[in-house]
């Protein structure tokens, strides 16, 4: 087939020819046509990749692809037709199966018969012409009744499922025509138009029940004839119908609006609770079917939003993959000309939730044939809608880096000598589930990234399983395409993921990035001190003050979701959680990024203040110079190391040596019992002899027992038996003393821990009365627990060679960081412990002045960083600005209610400006500030800030046309870093004439 020529006109004409000749057809014309269209199209297709390979971008090339172009429309508009015929059928059938019509013929068996034969075989029965069979054991008419009862349950699953889908994808196809309704409502009422309809244009008139917020009501709503559906009818009017073609209740959008927003406020705030609400205020009785009928209009307001809200993006230029992404904070990816370059040009966070769980619809559980229960059948219903939003990775892309895809890299290492030394401490990245958990839930968590300002970056779900490597992968490797080089992210076992993803197919590409993985201030304490010194946030070159903590302030607020998403389908998860985390972004944390920016500063300000008294600490201590400091850490690490795991072969010793003491012990005991006189009489001689002769065989079973594990061993020594006293034993004596210490120490700094982890949750928000009560009874029992782990470890310390130190409680409960256990462990020599003693690092003296040193050099790296940052912010603000308003005024004339649209995205983002310029300003007027309030000129071209047919981005030093002059920047009542007092800024005016004058240049650059 050539699309050249008449050829390419007569199937342009054979197509058009079918596709209207089917239109009016049934539905099985309609689609013997559209199966036409896809040959015609899929054959068009194979012949222009043909004379592409042939002759490349040609002239006939080009002329191919125009009539390849006109033939997909053609396709996508057949589609279209037979979609709505089957739909238009569907939603007939239910109306039907409603409304009691019997025509309804629904594949699988026929029941309608049923009555008349069983009638005429029971009045057989019962006039005694045939026999009817019924076992002594009976049941056989339960078991007729179930299997009738199971196949009608069936087939009205299927009329019930029908009725349920039909208004969930009927309104896929008409959405273009809604969405321009919605968009003209929406204009219409900010200019205040009255809709007034002339009897010419009504087409028809549609009986409905409207639902307001504060009434309900029957009324009519008058069709025009250029409308494509009663649904865009009825939207045009301000009303959201429950049903795609024949609805008979609707809701208005500004009760929709009003629940929509206090469920992003409030996500314990569900429909069932409001649907109530209504009742009440309308008087009337509460039916479980209003719940569906409000959840559709709900699903079919979010479609409109999201639709709408996709075609505001692409008259902006932002309908580009990844966009959200790309452009998700601002001070991270609003990178300016000639700024100061970061160590970490974005530092963020990840972690898992397994709150955001979704249990699997599933029939009843089958008993297999060993009497265990087994998860019964999915009965999930296919979801072919998209709720995911910008922010969740497909699955397919997760499979990617599961276990199965790339080996067994994730699992064992290449050389074995990489090893974390806090992998026997934490259990996240374990590669096993409970089946339990596969029988109940599909999704079992979401896995997220974040940036280190809080905006939401990537979202993962975590599918049957726990929170696998595979998750921090994928997002590893997601960041990597998505902001290249020099990314910091902190996670709860950052020690142990970075060489997860060295050990990776990743590994090269991270390297080559400069991937660094790191770990959480909060969970960092928790970590060995080794892992510390290299992952924790205080000892990070280029970090700054930054916690690594942001996900668990996110979830915190998430967890009120998962009431709403445990049992909800797969579409309504990913709707609830993707809106929350957009309404997050777009309202509370961009509303308070320019608090975290001034609250950071004022801290780091805090911090350089110690700068004396670290001065005066180094001067007792006879510290130099800093690089002294830094060599601390250096020995510290190299000290720590030393501390490695016992050899085997020392291991194997000490257990024999265990296994002999034992031994010896029982032997002792036996040779004891033989000699034991005892006094009896005629009365209790039986059972004196009875009692003493079972004690003393249980003791010779013990010691036999014994005896053959010390066997073993010295088998696998290949060694004689030690004499007590012998060189080797005394070797190993003092071997097992130490191991019981080490003991001792791992024991009580465990429930230290524990304890601190416990006291957090505690005073955790959102934890409830009885929690709290169960973790204090829980603590009370710690407390006694570490009581004697101390007595233990006192005992394991005075018994030592050289003895060790002893501990008081006071000590103890004080100890909130794992530093101070490990310098309790030396490697049980003389002079090391006397090595170890001299160390200035060692002392509480040393550490204080060392961790004192690192904070401020910390503090440090926070202003540089912050100083990049806040002009980052300024300038995304004032391009933000003027390009949106550039936006509007372009599309007013062609098409004011899109431009209308743009107005209100502009709104959402002007709202919090005002804020933002007053915490600067009052920061700017802060003693050690050296930011600037002067915006920059944004680094290369930005798709989507300056419109498709800029060649390079303006300058924010070229001429601007101000919408607003220096005395419209009011300053509200709001603060101005922590939103808690500074009404008072106004008095600030006369104090400082440099602040004053930088706030006026501000002032006059800025166009709110």
């Amino acid at each position: 087939m050539a699309l050249t020529g008449n050829n390419s006109t007569k199937y342009i004409g054979r197509l058009c020819s079918d596709y209207l000749g089917a239109k009016e057809e049934n539905i099985a014309t309609l689609e013997e046509a559209l199966s036409n269209v896809v040959k015609i199209y899929d054959s068009a297709n194979r012949d222009l990749q043909r004379i592409y390979t042939e002759s490349g971008a040609s002239p006939i090339f080009h002329e191919g692809e125009e009539l390849v172009n006109k033939l997909a429309d053609m396709k996508q508009q057949m589609e279209d037709v037979v979609m709505n015929a089957m739909l238009q059928q569907m939603e007939e059938a239910r109306l039907a199966m409603t409304q009691g019509d019997s025509t309804i013929t629904i594949d699988g068996p026929d029941y309608s018969d049923t009555d008349a034969a069983d009638t005429e075989m029971m009045n057989d029965v019962l006039a005694g012409q045939a026999q009817l069979d019924i076992s002594h054991g009976g049941g056989e008419y339960v078991e007729v009744m179930g299997r009738l009862h199971s196949a009608m349950k069936e087939k009205w699953h299927v009329l019930l499922l029908a009725a349920v889908e039909t208004p969930l994808t009927c309104f896929d196809p008409q959405m273009p025509a809604l969405a321009d309704a919605y968009v003209e409502w929406d204009w219409n009422r900010s200019q205040g138009i009255q809709s007034n309809i002339c009897d010419e244009m009504v087409d028809g008139l549609v009986c409905v029940k409207v639902v307001d917020l504060y009434r309900e009501y029957d009324t009519t709503i008058q069709t025009l004839s250029t409308d494509k559906f009663i649904a865009a009818a009825l939207i045009r009017q301000g009303l959201l119908p429950c049903a795609p073609f024949h609805p008979s209740v609707v809701v208005t959008i500004p009760a929709m609006q009003v629940y929509h927003t206090a469920h992003l406020q409030c996500p314990q705030f569900n429909i069932q609770p409001f649907v109530k609400m209504l009742c009440n205020l309308h008087s009337v009785a509460f039916r479980p079917y209003l719940l569906q009928q409000f959840s559709i209009c709900y699903d079919l307001y979010l479609d409109l939003l999201n639709t709408v809200h996709g075609r505001v993006l692409k008259a902006l230029g932002r309908d580009i993959p990844n966009w959200q992404a790309l452009n998700a904070c601002p001070c991270c990816t609003y990178k300016l000309e000639g700024e100061q370059p970061l160590k970490f040009a974005m530092l963020g966070t990840m972690d898992g939730n397994d709150s955001m769980k979704r249990v699997e619809k599933r029939e009843s559980e089958v008993i297999d044939d060993d009497g265990g229960t087994l998860p019964g059948e999915s009965i999930e219903r296919l979801d072919l809608q998209n709720g995911r939003g910008d922010y969740f990775i497909p699955r397919d892309k997760v499979d990617k880096w599961s276990k199965e895809a790339i080996g067994e890299s994730l699992v064992h290492s290449r050389d074995g000598n990489d090893e974390s030394p806090c992998s026997d401490r934490w259990q996240n990245m374990i590669n096993d589930m409970s089946a339990w958990a596969w029988g109940i839930f599909d999704e079992t968590g979401i896995f997220v990234c974040l940036c280190r300002h809080g905006f939401v970056l990537l979202v993962a779900d975590m599918v049957r399983s726990g929170e696998l490597a595979k998750y921090p992968l994928t997002i590893v490797d997601e960041l990597l395409n998505l902001y290249g080089d020099d990314i910091g992210i902190g996670y709860d076992v950052g020690c142990k993921f970075g060489i997860t993803v060295s050990r990776s197919p990743l590994g090269e590409r991270a390297c080559e990035h400069r991937f660094c993985a790191l770990v959480g201030l909060f969970h960092g304490h928790a970590h060995q001190r080794r892992c510390q010194l290299q992952h924790l946030g205080t000892y990070v070159l280029g970090l700054g003050l930054e916690d690594l903590e942001g996900c668990e302030r996110l979830f915190s607020g998430m967890n009120a979701l998962a009431l709403g998403v445990r049992h909800a389908s797969r579409y309504h998860r990913h709707q609830v959680i993707a809106n929350y985390m957009r309404c997050k972004d777009q309202f509370d944390t961009f509303q308070n990024l320019s608090a975290f920016l001034c609250n950071n500063y004022c801290q780091a300000l805090e911090i350089l203040q110690e700068r004396p008294i670290l001065d005066d600490s180094m001067r007792r201590l006879g510290v130099e110079s800093e690089s002294i400091l830094e060599g601390w850490l250096k020995e510290e690490e190299e000290y720590l190391a030393t501390l490695s795991k016992e050899p085997p072969q020392e291991t194997l010793e000490m257990e024999y040596y265990t296994a002999l003491l034992d031994y010896y012990t029982l032997q002792t005991s036996v040779d004891d019992a033989a000699n034991v006189w005892m006094t009896v009489t005629a009365e209790t001689v039986n059972r004196h002899t009875h009692k003493t002769e079972t004690a003393r065989r249980h003791l010779i079973e013990r010691r036999n027992n014994a005896l053959k594990i010390v066997q073993v061993l010295e088998a696998c020594l290949e060694t004689r038996r030690w004499e007590v006293g012998c060189e080797k034993w005394l070797e190993n004596e003092k071997r097992v003393k130490m191991r019981t210490y080490q003991r001792a120490i791992d024991n009580l700094e465990h429930l230290v821990v524990s304890c601190i982890f416990e006291l957090t949750k505690m005073n955790m928000s959102h934890t409830g009365y009885k929690m709290r009560k169960h973790i204090g009874k829980a603590l009370q029992s710690c407390s006694q627990a570490i009581r004697m782990a101390l007595e233990k470890y006192n005992n394991a310390a005075r018994a030592l060679d050289l003895p060790r130190a002893t501990l008081r409680w006071e000590q103890v409960v004080e100890y909130a960081f794992l530093s101070d256990f490990d310098l309790l462990r030396d490697p049980g020599t003389r002079e090391g412990i006397q090595e170890i003693s001299k160390k200035v690092w060692a002392m509480p003296a040393g550490r204080a002045t060392m961790d004192r040193y690192f904070k401020i050099k910390r503090a440090e790296e926070e202003i540089d960083c912050l100083n990049v940052e806040i002009p980052r912010l300024l300038t995304y603000m004032e391009d933000e600005d003027h390009y949106l308003e550039d936006q509007c005024c372009r599309l007013k004339e062609s098409s004011p209610a899109l431009a209308h649209q743009i107005s209100r995205y502009r709104l959402d983002r002007l709202r919090f400006y005002d804020q933002h310029h007053k915490r600067f300003a009052h920061l700017s007027g802060t003693a050690g500030v050296t930011m600037s309030l002067l915006p920059g000129k944004v680094l290369g071209r930005r798709p989507g800030w300056y419109g498709p047919n800029t060649s390079e981005a303006p300058s924010i030093s070229d001429e601007l046309t101000p919408s607003r002059t220096a005395g419209d920047f009011s300053i509200g009542p709001d603060t101005a870093i922590d939103d808690a007092g500074a009404d008072d800024d106004d008095d600030r005016d006369d104090t400082d004439d440099q602040v004053e004058e930088q706030l006026i240049m501000l002032m006059d650059t800025f166009s709110m």
